[in-house]
Protein backbone atom coordinates (compact mmCIF):
# COMPACT_ATOMS: atom_id res chain seq x y z
CA UNK A 1 0.00 0.00 0.00
CA UNK A 2 2.91 2.35 0.69
CA UNK A 3 4.10 2.03 -2.90
CA UNK A 4 0.73 3.25 -4.15
CA UNK A 5 0.69 6.30 -1.87
CA UNK A 6 4.21 7.25 -3.00
CA UNK A 7 3.12 6.87 -6.63
CA UNK A 8 0.05 9.04 -6.05
CA UNK A 9 2.10 11.76 -4.35
CA UNK A 10 4.65 11.76 -7.19
CA UNK A 11 1.87 12.02 -9.76
CA UNK A 12 0.21 14.87 -7.86
CA UNK A 13 3.55 16.70 -7.68
CA UNK A 14 4.00 16.24 -11.41
CA UNK A 15 0.47 17.52 -12.06
CA UNK A 16 1.07 20.56 -9.82
CA UNK A 17 4.27 21.34 -11.72
CA UNK A 18 2.41 20.95 -15.00
CA UNK A 19 -0.56 23.07 -13.89
CA UNK A 20 1.43 26.15 -12.89
CA UNK A 21 1.81 27.49 -16.46
CA UNK A 22 -1.92 26.90 -17.13
CA UNK A 23 -3.05 28.94 -14.12
CA UNK A 24 -4.27 31.91 -16.27
CA UNK A 25 -6.55 29.46 -18.12
CA UNK A 26 -8.02 28.37 -14.78
CA UNK A 27 -8.38 32.03 -13.77
CA UNK A 28 -10.44 32.54 -16.93
CA UNK A 29 -12.50 29.36 -16.51
CA UNK A 30 -13.53 30.12 -12.92
CA UNK A 31 -15.48 33.35 -13.67
CA UNK A 32 -17.09 31.61 -16.65
CA UNK A 33 -18.20 28.79 -14.35
CA UNK A 34 -19.62 31.31 -11.86
CA UNK A 35 -21.51 33.11 -14.64
CA UNK A 36 -22.86 29.78 -15.95
CA UNK A 37 -24.04 28.85 -12.43
CA UNK A 38 -25.71 32.26 -12.00
CA UNK A 39 -27.50 31.88 -15.35
CA UNK A 40 -28.63 28.37 -14.39
CA UNK A 41 -29.89 29.62 -11.01
CA UNK A 42 -31.75 32.52 -12.67
CA UNK A 43 -33.37 30.17 -15.19
CA UNK A 44 -34.33 27.78 -12.40
CA UNK A 45 -35.91 30.60 -10.38
CA UNK A 46 -37.77 31.81 -13.48
CA UNK A 47 -39.14 28.32 -14.18
CA UNK A 48 -40.24 27.91 -10.56
CA UNK A 49 -41.86 31.37 -10.56
CA UNK A 50 -43.83 30.52 -13.71
CA UNK A 51 -45.15 27.33 -12.13
CA UNK A 52 -42.81 24.60 -13.36
CA UNK A 53 -41.75 23.39 -16.78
Amino acid sequence: MEGKSVFISSVSRRDLARRRPTRPALGLALPLLVVALLIAAALGALIVARGGI
